[in-house]
């Protein structure tokens, strides 16, 4: 069974109400998700897209820029407003789809509320945050008892990452999501595992998107400085091999190098099939074929297809 972890879409009823409040600060290049594009909007073209391709499940959620742009007290409208329609999504199509929640980490405080709902009245397995909340850093104290929550419901967090702070050498060329997307994964990556928050929230179950960033190609240099420099070790009893080979990495990224380099320093239990569909940046068609043409066993290609998302989103814990 072929699943997809990684599958944005924008429920219309969100999207009705995104068109509504036009004072939502969206930067222009997310006006393409205002034009209702079909492969965005309507589930069953996302399942002709699937079926072509041999996927039988997707784990949908909120397409960037999420609820980000707007702040707490619009975010946690909208963050319910998005996870009931995603919840109605994944109710007409049984077993087609499942569903990472959105929560409004602008209010630290309604956050922990939403995942509650989510995970415990809604049935979802976690959710889908941003990997900096409008540039503060999900370290930081404020958002201690987020993580918490999401440690005593054992959820799995997809960490998607967002614009990356205000750095001007990105604004040109679509710089902000070709690089900075990887770099703010990056970051977040290794700031949660030398602040200790790997080591603290176990039973929290870390995806990172895009292959890691970085995180596959750098993790030997985090582990040098870690041995090295004593300002990295004040947090995390560990290097970040440690922790960083622990959590989930969606294959979002179809250069075979890559692909291996993340299978030699992570292993195929770790690696989950992700499209990034439908932006144009990623696709269906790519991420299967990327995988199978690496010539695996057929346990290990199988788990990566799939076995692993079965696993991590729907409850067997058994080989985590």
């Amino acid at each position: 069974m072929l699943i997809d972890v990684h599958s944005h879409f924008c429920p219309l009823p969100y999207l009705d109400e995104v068109e509504h409040r036009r004072n939502c600060p969206y930067p222009p290049r997310i006006e393409r998700l205002l034009a209702r594009d079909p492969a965005m909007t309507d589930p069953e073209v996302r399942l002709g897209a699937m079926d072509r391709h041999g996927i039988q499940q997707a784990v949908l959620s909120l397409a960037a820029p999420n609820v980000w742009p707007w702040g707490p007290e619009e975010a946690a409208r909208m963050c319910r407003l998005a996870n009931d329609s995603l919840v109605s999504v994944r109710e007409r199509y049984p077993g087609r789809f499942s569903a990472l929640g959105t929560l409004p980490l602008e209010d630290p405080r309604e956050a922990p509320k939403e995942l509650r709902r989510v995970m415990l009245s809604l049935g979802m397995p976690g959710a889908m945050i941003g990997a900096n909340i409008r540039g503060r850093l999900l370290d930081e104290p404020v958002f201690t008892e987020f993580w918490e929550t999401a440690n005593e419901l054992g959820a799995a967090i997809f960490l998607h990452p967002a614009d990356f702070f205000s750095i001007p050498s990105l604004g040109d060329f679509g710089l902000m999501s070709l690089l900075g997307y990887i770099f703010d994964t990056t970051l977040a990556a290794a700031r949660l595992s030398l602040a200790g928050h790997l080591e603290r929230y176990l039973r929290v179950k870390l995806v990172l998107p895009h292959l890691g960033g970085t995180i596959p190609f750098v993790l030997d240099r985090l582990d040098r400085g870690y041995a090295s420099r004593e300002e990295t070790r004040r947090a995390a009893p560990h290097p970040p091999s440690h922790y960083l080979k622990r959590i989930y990495y969606d294959t979002v990224s179809f250069h075979p190098p890559a692909l291996r380099a993340a299978l030699d320093t992570v292993g195929p239990a770790r690696l989950l099939l992700g499209s990034d569909a439908p932006h144009a940046i990623g696709g269906m068609g790519e991420t299967v074929r990327a995988i199978r043409d690496l010539g695996l066993p057929p346990e290990e290609e199988a788990a990566i297809l799939g076995g692993n998302a079965r696993k991590l989103f729907q409850g067997d814990t058994a080989a985590q």
